[in-house]
C-alpha cells in the first residue's frame, strides 16, 4: 500500500516529535502493510510555524535515516494544506503537491464550517491542470450533517479521501457513520491514515482496509489503498463519479440500504 497521508516529518507539526519518533512511525506504516508513504505535513498559516521551505529542508533527513535504518519504506513528499477560504486564486498558486510530479494537491479545512468558496477553489487548481484531494471530510461536523456539498466538490473535480482512523472507530461514532457512508455511496475515493503518532492517531491504514473491503468489496479497497495512490504518485487520471448524497437522516436510511444489499 502507498499511504497518501501522514504527519512523519520531525519536529515541525503535531506529529512526530523528534527523528526517534519518525522511525517508529516508519516501521509502524511498514507494520500496517506500506511500502511508501507521503509526507504530509500541516501547512497551516497561524497554527505551525512550518512553511514550503522548512518541509523541503526537513524531508532529505528523514529520508536518509530511514535508507541508513534500512527501513522498506519509500517516502515521497508532500504536505496538508489548509484552506480558510477568502482567496482561492493565491491559495492554489502557493500550495505544496504530493509527490515530484505535482499534479495532486491535499487540502483540509476547519472541522466546524467547511469554507463557502470550496468550489472557486477547486476550480482554481482544476484550471491549471492540477487535482486537490480533499482530506477527511467525514470528521467535519457540518458534513457530518450534511454531506451534500461533497458531491458538488466530486463533480467540480475534486478527489476525497477519508482517515483511516475514522473507519475503524478512532475518531469518533460520527466520525466513523459519516466514512462509512461516504465509502458506501461511492463518496470515498482514497483511504489514508493521517498517522500522527503510534497511539492517539496510528496508522491502522491495513485494519481500516479490511473494513473498506466488507462495505465496498476487496478489489475497491485495494484500489483505494493502493493503485489509486499510486496513480497519485505518477500524476495519472483517478476517474470518479459524483454520487447522490442526502442530509444526515436521508444519509441513514440510504447508507442502512446499502449494507443489507445482497453482495
Amino acid at each position: 500500500m502507498l499511504d497518501l497521508h501522514c504527519h512523519i516529518l520531525p519536529g515541525v507539526d503535531d506529529g512526530a516529535h523528534d527523528l526517534r519518533d519518525s522511525l517508529a512511525m516508519a516501521r509502524a506504516a511498514v507494520g500496517e502493510g506500506c511500502r511508501a508513504v507521503f509526507a504530509t505535513s500541516h501547512l497551516w498559516e497561524g497554527l505551525f510555524a512550518t512553511s514550503p521551505e522548512l518541509l523541503r529542508e526537513e524531508f532529505p533527513g528523514v529520508v536518509e535515516a530511514i535508507a541508513r535504518e534500512e527501513i522498506p519504506l519509500q517516502v515521497f513528499p508532500g504536505a496538508e494544506n489548509y484552506y480558510a477560504g477568502g482567496d482561492p486564486e493565491r491559495f492554489a498558486e502557493r500550495a505544496v503537491p504530493l509527490g515530484e510530479v505535482a499534479r495532486y494537491v491535499l487540502v483540509d479545512f476547519s472541522l466546524g464550517d467547511p469554507p463557502g468558496d470550496i468550489p472557486e477553489m477547486i476550480e482554481a487548481f482544476t484550471r491549471s491542470g492540477r487535482v486537490p484531494v480533499i482530506a477527511h471530510p467525514e470528521r467535519n461536523r457540518r458534513l457530518q450533517a450534511d454531506p451534500t456539498p461533497i458531491a458538488r466538490w466530486i463533480e467540480a473535480g475534486a478527489v476525497i479521501q477519508v482517515n483511516a482512523s475514522s473507519l475503524v472507530g478512532l475518531l469518533g461514532d460520527s466520525a466513523k457513520t459519516c466514512a462509512e457512508y461516504l465509502l458506501g455511496t461511492g463518496a470515498a475515493h482514497l483511504l489514508g491514515s493521517d498517522a500522527h503518532d503510534l497511539n492517539r492517531r496510528p496508522f491502522c491504514l491495513g485494519r481500516a482496509r479490511e473494513r473498506a473491503a466488507e462495505l465496498v468489496g476487496e478489489e475497491e479497497s485495494w484500489r483505494m489503498t493502493r493503485e489509486k495512490p499510486w496513480k497519485i504518485a505518477r500524476g495519472e487520471t483517478i476517474e470518479t463519479t459524483a454520487p447522490s448524497l442526502e442530509p444526515r437522516s436521508g444519509a441513514r436510511r440510504l447508507f442502512r440500504r446499502i449494507l443489507d444489499r445482497d453482495p
